[in-house]
Parts: C-alpha cells; sequence; structure tokens
C-alpha cells in the first residue's frame, strides 16, 4: 500500500497543473537545471554520514504570471554509494514573485532507489531494509533571474524518510545447502530524519 503513495501524488500535481493550463488555453513555462546540493548529518536506512553531495537534473513546469504554483520533475545521484538514485517532484509556491526574484517555499514527494541494503535472513535477528524509501523534504527557495532565460537558485530545506524495517524472529525451514528457505519476520514502518540539505542550481528555460 504504501509503495502506491508517491506515485498518486505525484500524478495528482500533474493532474492539477495539467487541469489549471487547459482550462486557461494557456501553456506553461518550461525549464531544465542543473543542480549541486550538499548534505549534513545523512541519514538513509543504516547509512549514517556526517557529510555528503548530490548533483541532478530538473525539467521545470510554471505559469507564475497566472499561478504561483510550479513543479519540478527531478533526477539526482549521489548521496552514497549505496544509493543508485533520487526521483520525483518537487511542487513550490511562489509567495513572493516579480522581474527578477522569486522567493518559494515547498515539498519535495521523492523515493531513493538503493543498491545495497541489508537482507539479512540467514540468521536469527538479522535485518532487512528498505530498497526504495519515500522521501519528504520541505524547503524555501531564492530564485534569481538575472536575465530572460537564465536563473540562479538557491535552496535549503530538511529531509525526511520512512521505510519498512524488518527483524527475523524465526528460521521456519532451510533448504538443504543450509540456507534459509522460510523465515518469519516482524515488520517495522517508521520515519525518520535524513538531515539538512543546501543547494545552488541554474536553470535555462527552454520554453
Amino acid at each position: 500500500m504504501r509503495s502506491l503513495v508517491l506515485p498518486v501524488i505525484l500524478l495528482m500535481s500533474f493532474t492539477c497543473v495539467q487541469a489549471q493550463v487547459v482550462e486557461d488555453d494557456m501553456i506553461p513555462s518550461v525549464s531544465v537545471g542543473l543542480h549541486l546540493n550538499s548534505h549534513y548529518n545523512f541519514q538513509l536506512n543504516s547509512v549514517s554520514q556526517e557529510y555528503a553531495q548530490s548533483q541532478g537534473i530538473s525539467l521545470s513546469i510554471y505559469d507564475y504570471d497566472q499561478y504561483p504554483v510550479g513543479i519540478d520533475f527531478i533526477l539526482f545521484r549521489g548521496f552514497h554509494s549505496s544509493v543508485d538514485f533520487l526521483f520525483g517532484a518537487n511542487i513550490s509556491w511562489a509567495f513572493i514573485h516579480n522581474n527578477q526574484f522569486r522567493m518559494k517555499g515547498g515539498i519535495g514527494l521523492n523515493r531513493f532507489a538503493i543498491n545495497d541494503y541489508k537482507r539479512e535472513y540467514e540468521i536469527v535477528g538479522g535485518k532487512i531494509e528498505d530498497r526504495f524509501p519515500d522521501s519528504f523534504k520541505p524547503y524555501l527557495e531564492l530564485e534569481w533571474r538575472f536575465t530572460r532565460l537564465v536563473s540562479l537558485r538557491a535552496t535549503t530545506g530538511y529531509r525526511l524518510s520512512n521505510g519498512d524495517f524488518g527483524t527475523v524472529t524465526e528460521i521456519v525451514d532451510r533448504y538443504p545447502n543450509g540456507n534459509p528457505s522460510r523465515v518469519n519476520v516482524s515488520n517495522d514502518f517508521r520515519w525518520y530524519g535524513s538531515g539538512w540539505e543546501v543547494g545552488i542550481g541554474m536553470d535555462i528555460q527552454i520554453y
């Protein structure tokens, strides 16, 4: 059930933006961006480190002259060697907007794809970690449009993650080679802090 939450939210977000555009017969602006983020006290599953970096790209859809809402579809790499990538959407509200500056508040609705996670089925007490933890990031962002087509972003926020964690409580049966064939696992779904983030980025308007 939890695995459906993020796709449903992303679909609803895109549908809302698309519906506004069609209703008003307007075509929104589109830009692509490059981003560099720094992460402090980064946490993910059993990973814990004081500092990490990530790099990513974004596709932004907005029409701030008509609506204060924008959406960024993102793909990031980095964070830690156990992470393949982060993907999802950031939805923002521009509460200050003029020809040169935009001050926005938003929330990132993201998901990590993990390549190295614990699957300790061989022993009682072994840990089972989530391969696709969800992540939510409330953030503030200042965007400076120093030309008509190019803008710079500065962002800060705090990331929260959740995941399904399990502990092997019993090995019920084993294969002839000794590997467990059936185990009992206690499940624990929980939220935890994934650390502060600051970032910079550059956007180029393509439409």
